[in-house]
C-alpha cells in the first residue's frame, strides 16, 4: 500500500522519514519479558531524506535600495603599516518576508546566456532588445577615461561571492528565452528589520563602472524539465549603482630619519578626464591626538601642511607615492596619517579670477577614498 502525504502548498522542503514496524504476534510472547525489555517487538528503519521540490515560481523580490559595501584589512609590523580597502561590493535591502518558495531560497542576479546560432529558435529571434529589461548590465562611467569593463555583459564568474550558478533557466516574462542566474544568500538585519543580500562584483580594471542589477528570487530545489522550469520569480530591476575600486595604502618608516615616512597608495584609477590630464589626486595630512582624548574625535590636525602624492599611471594599476614629514619624531607622541583621494570634475560654478575672463567654468572635487593610519 502506498501512502501519499500532502503538504497543502508548493514550497520546497526536505522531509526525513523513519519507518517503525511491530509484530502482529505480541500475544505469543512472554508478557513479563516483553515488559522487562528483554524482547523487543519493534524495529526502526534508517532515516530516509526526501526532497519535496517547489512546484511554483517564487514571489518577486521587493527591492528597497542598494548601497555600496567595503571590506577593510590592516597589517602592521616594525616600521610598516598596510591597509587595504576592498571595493566592488553592493548590499541590496529587501522588504520582508523571505522564503516564499521554501527553505534555501536565494536572491538571484539574472544574466544573459550566450546562445549558439544553431540553437536560436523563433522565440529568441528579436528578443535581444526585450531581454535587456530582464538581465543585469554594466558599463564604464563616461566621465573618466579608464579601462573598459572586462566583457560586454557580466558573466557568472564576475560575481565572486555567489553561492551557486545555474544556466538554461526560463523567464516568466519571456517564454522561450534562457538566462543564467548567480544565486546569493540573504541575511536578516535586526536593526533595520529588513532582509539584505551582499553581492561582490569583479568588473576588471574599469574605474567606478555602473551596474544595474536584474534581481529575482531563485529556488534551486524546484521542478525542472527539458522544456521549462519554475526556479526564477519575475525580474525586478534595481537602481543604477557604481562599483568602488580597491585601494591599498602602505606606510614605511625611514630608518635613518624618524620624522620621515614613505606613503604609497595603489589601485585602479582613470587616465584623465575633461578637466584633468591625469588620474585622481591623493593628499596626506598629519594628525595628532589630544591629551586625555579617546576615540576618533580625539584627533586634530598637527599642522596646516598637506603632502600631495605623485601619481604614476600604469597599464592596469596606478600608484601614488610621496614622503610625509612628521612635526616630531615617530613615537614621541601619537600621530596618524589622514589619506584622502579626490576626483576633479567640471562644475556649473563659474571660475573666479583670471580664469573668469575666458568664461571658463570652474571645477569641483569629490572625495572617493579616505583612510587613517596610526604611525
Amino acid at each position: 500500500m502506498r501512502v501519499r502525504q500532502e503538504f497543502g502548498d508548493t514550497k520546497y522542503r526536505r522531509v526525513t522519514y523513519t519507518a517503525v514496524a511491530t509484530s502482529r504476534f505480541r500475544e505469543y510472547f512472554d508478557p513479563d519479558r516483553v515488559a522487562a525489555g528483554d524482547i523487543d517487538l519493534t524495529r526502526t528503519s534508517q532515516e530516509v531524506a526526501v526532497d519535496v521540490l517547489s512546484s511554483a515560481r517564487p514571489s518577486a523580490p521587493k527591492v528597497l535600495y542598494v548601497i555600496p559595501t567595503f571590506g577593510w584589512q590592516r597589517a602592521e609590523d616594525d616600521g610598516r603599516v598596510v591597509s587595504t580597502r576592498s571595493g566592488g561590493g553592493l548590499r541590496v535591502y529587501l522588504e520582508r518576508p523571505w522564503y516564499s518558495s521554501g527553505d534555501g531560497e536565494l536572491l538571484g542576479v539574472v544574466l544573459p546566456q550566450q546562445q549558439r546560432l544553431a540553437l536560436t529558435t523563433a522565440a529568441t529571434i528579436g528578443a535581444g532588445d526585450r531581454l535587456k529589461r530582464y538581465v543585469t548590465q554594466w558599463g564604464q562611467d563616461p566621465l573618466w577615461r579608464s579601462a573598459p569593463v572586462k566583457s560586454a555583459a557580466p558573466s557568472p564568474e564576475a560575481f565572486t561571492t555567489a553561492q551557486t550558478t545555474e544556466s538554461n533557466l526560463t523567464l516568466d516574462e519571456l517564454p522561450g528565452v534562457r538566462v543564467v542566474v548567480a544565486g546569493h544568500e540573504v541575511g536578516y538585519d535586526e536593526e533595520r528589520q529588513l532582509w539584505y543580500c551582499d553581492i561582490e562584483i569583479d568588473p576588471g580594471n574599469a574605474y567606478f563602472p555602473f551596474v544595474r542589477l536584474a534581481l529575482a528570487r531563485y529556488q534551486p530545489m524546484s521542478v525542472k524539465t527539458a522544456s521549462t522550469d519554475v526556479k526564477l520569480s519575475r525580474v525586478v530591476l534595481a537602481d543604477f549603482a557604481q562599483l568602488a575600486p580597491d585601494r591599498t595604502a602602505t606606510v614605511v618608516a625611514d630608518p635613518r630619519d624618524q620624522t620621515k615616512l614613505q606613503v604609497t597608495v595603489t589601485g585602479t584609477s582613470y587616465l584623465g578626464s575633461e578637466v584633468q590630464r591625469r588620474g585622481s589626486h591623493i593628499e596626506v595630512s598629519v594628525e595628532k591626538r589630544m591629551a586625555n582624548a579617546e576615540g576618533a574625535a580625539g584627533w586634530i590636525p598637527a599642522g596646516t601642511e598637506v603632502f600631495p602624492l605623485a601619481h604614476q599611471v600604469g597599464r592596469l594599476q596606478s600608484a601614488w607615492t610621496g614622503t610625509v614629514t612628521l612635526p616630531a619624531e615617530r613615537g614621541s607622541q601619537p600621530f596618524r596619517l589622514a589619506i584622502r583621494e579626490y576626483e576633479v570634475f567640471r562644475s556649473d560654478k563659474p571660475a573666479t579670477g583670471a580664469m573668469a575672463v575666458a568664461l571658463i567654468m570652474g571645477t569641483e572635487r569629490r572625495l572617493v577614498y579616505a583612510d587613517a593610519l596610526e604611525v
